[in-house]
């Protein structure tokens, strides 16, 4: 049997080692943070790293505030290193619909302090001049959204729980969570028992197994989505706002030089997580997948990358959630102009040989490393 914990973590990703972090910060008694792979090395860094403060509703609108907000204090209370960029976003409207909804949002944002404003087109433009406005009814502009590298959320906030006591252990699978008479007792692993009162399942696309070994049901399914990330595109700065197009769910962020591409597609995979080996790792397992539904033309190319990972989202009445992204960049270019076409986006252009522009009263996007 293993050492008894006051609180058991499953699952090492970002929510599972913030999780951590923070109770061993509040100081609430022994914590252990447990994965069956490596600390922080299955979905988490495979996310899109995006922070969208404007939501449809106030609780999640001053919630993702608060999250904002600490990003910016990453490195201080951690001590390990969060590269964050304060870029800013555009949000698209083609449709009338869906302008109104903008209507809304600022006036929604101004009330609960978000810097947000509805922007003409030939600024929406000047602000990045990959965005053509072409059929576009209405943009506005939210200063206080950023992005940051994914990969080194998880693995921070585990490093900074070590350093406050928490034990980690990569590499273990846990096998069941004991109750007994409505009471935790125990998380059972391949290695041993390990004691406990408390449990947190955050274990992202295995969050309805664990839960379901100990007779929870949890109504979350794994899909699959695809990331696009261009070579070096000139022009392109880390400073450009992020766009997002709302009909047609595609979003865009620079990444390394170039862009990051990302669409809700209206059919994405699903997984049953049961039904994959025990040995699955989403680095490799992955790749039969990817290669099943690239096409060739975007295998030539696209020469650095298309990063799969696995997205979890609730069922809907109808069993079908929202996820993933696939067809809307099969014709992408990485040189050139990029051209896209699928049912909800229709086709667009994105002259990817811009040249520079000036930000004018936005010139100074904030671009750290907490």
């Amino acid at each position: 049997m293993l050492k008894p914990a006051d609180v058991v973590v499953i699952g090492s990703g970002g929510l599972g080692a913030g999780t951590a972090f923070y109770l061993a910060k509040r100081r609430a008694g022994t914590v252990v943070l447990i994965d069956r792979h490596e600390i922080g090395s299955q979905t988490s860094p495979r996310a899109a790293g995006m922070v969208s403060c404007m939501r449809k509703g106030e609780l999640m609108t001053r919630l993702i505030k608060v999250a904002a907000a600490a990003i910016p204090r990453f490195t201080e209370e951690t001590g390990q290193p969060l590269d964050w960029v304060r870029s800013g976003s555009l949000k698209v409207a083609r449709r009338t619909a869906d302008a109104e909804v903008i209507e809304a949002d600022i006036a929604r944002g101004r009330r609960l302090g978000l810097d947000v404003e509805q922007i003409t087109l030939v600024e929406a433009h000047r602000l990045n001049p990959f965005f053509e406005t072409d059929g576009v009814a209405a943009v506005m502009r939210v200063g206080d959204d950023m992005y940051f590298d994914p990969a080194q959320v998880a693995v921070g906030f585990a490093r900074g729980a070590a350093a406050r006591g928490v034990t980690l252990l990569p590499g273990t699978a846990v096998t069941s969570v004991r109750i007994a008479s409505g009471r935790v007792e125990a998380v059972e692993t391949e290695k041993g028992a390990i004691a406990t009162p408390v449990v947190v399942d955050a274990a992202g696309a295995w969050t309805r197994q664990v839960a379901a070994a100990s007779g929870i049901h949890i109504p979350l399914v794994p899909t699959m989505q695809q990331l696009i990330v261009t070579e070096t595109v000139p022009a392109a700065r880390p400073d450009l706002p992020m766009v997002r197009i709302m009909d047609a769910a595609v979003y865009m962020r620079p990444c390394q030089g170039g862009f990051l591409w990302g669409v809700y597609e209206e059919e994405p995979t699903f997984f049953d997580m049961d039904a994959l080996s025990p040995g699955f790792h989403i680095a490799t397992s992955l790749a039969p997948y990817m290669g099943r539904r690239a096409s060739s033309s975007l295998a030539a190319a696209m020469s650095p990358a298309c990063l799969s990972r696995l997205h979890w989202a609730t069922r809907s009445p109808r069993g079908s959630p929202k996820a993933s992204r696939r067809s809307t960049y099969r014709r992408c270019r990485s040189r050139g102009s990029a051209k896209r076409r699928n049912p909800r986006l229709g086709s667009a252009r994105m002259p990817l040989g811009s040249t520079g522009i000036s930000m004018g009263r936005y010139e100074a996007a904030t671009v750290g490393r907490s």
